[in-house]
């Protein structure tokens, strides 16, 4: 025997190779009834019983294995079909939301272009979106999606859309204030820094100056209108569109503007001026689509 481990595996892996030639050999060249066949035929008799019992045994560990292999395959597809409709929902709650921004678009544009809008002769509408409010509490403003590129200036009137039993079309919501290429920031009319000048329809010289409510945001409050006038609640409030040319004053906004409603009169013996609060047609703290107007050069 070699002294060698190598040399004593090499020649072990050959003999064995080498007699596993043979019998392949042997197999193959003897006929069906060879003795090699014959041991086959008695080994295979001998282990079916036991390959029966063994598949009995291994059958219900088997059936797990693929019960469980199937519940995965069952929760991959119930989360993939849970994403799938999601994102179809999404798809779909996008399209109705742009059918309706569309929509309101679309009725704000069709009254600025009527014979109802008092401003059609002298100014062009802008179709905008919404796409920033200011998140700070003390200033009203937004970012619309629309700029200098559009013809945007700095003093431009803004409205939404606005529908009621009184009125429906477009109302005053602000004015530009600051202009970028794409975008443009609208100041509102509930904004601490404005005022408009503004009337009561239907009341020749019922003019004052509409700001906002320091205690409550969704309304204003008209001022400086004196108490000779009849006003009552549910009398539309519209711009005055105040000029004076000795002055060289104008108001940024034009005459007939639609802006609110009165909802509540009073006054009192000892002031001059009546107390008129108003509420804005436009939700200003909702409003996603508005009309820019420019100037026609």
């Amino acid at each position: 025997m070699p002294r060698n481990p190598r040399a004593y595996r090499l020649i072990t892996l050959a003999g064995l190779l080498a007699v596993a030639l043979t019998l392949v050999t042997v197999y193959f060249r003897e006929g069906t009834k060879g003795t090699l066949h014959g041991l086959q035929r008695s080994a295979g008799d001998g282990a079916a019983p036991v390959e029966a019992v063994v598949q009995r045994i291994a059958q219900p560990f088997r059936d797990a294995a693929h019960w469980v292999d199937d519940i995965g395959h069952a929760r991959g597809e119930r989360d993939r079909l849970q994403r799938e409709n999601e994102r179809l929902r999404r798809r779909l709650s996008d399209a109705l939301v742009d059918r309706q921004l569309a929509a309101e678009l679309a009725a704000e544009l069709h009254y600025v272009g009527s014979s109802a809008f008092p401003g059609r002769a002298a100014y062009l509408p802008h179709a905008a979106m919404v796409l920033v409010r200011s998140p700070s509490l003390y200033t009203r403003r937004v970012v619309l999606d629309q700029g200098s590129h559009e013809g945007i200036a700095i003093g431009d009137p803004v409205l939404s859309g606005a529908e009621s039993t009184q009125f429906t079309g477009a109302a005053l919501v602000g004015r530009v204030t600051s202009v970028s290429a794409e975008t443009c920031e609208v100041t509102l009319v509930s904004d601490p820094t404005m005022a408009v000048a503004a009337s009561v329809a239907g009341q020749p010289g019922a003019d004052g100056v509409l700001q906002p409510n320091a205690g409550d945001d969704s309304t204003q409050v008209l001022d400086l209108v004196r108490k000779t006038y009849t006003v009552n609640a549910g009398d539309l409030v519209v711009t005055s569109g105040f000029a004076d040319s000795a002055l060289g004053l104008r108001s940024y906004f034009p005459a007939s503007l639609p802006v609110g409603v009165v909802t509540y009169v009073a006054q009192t013996d000892t002031d001059n001026y009546k107390t008129i609060q108003v509420t804005p047609w436009v939700d200003l703290n909702a409003f996603r689509t508005a009309v820019v107007l420019t100037r026609k050069r």
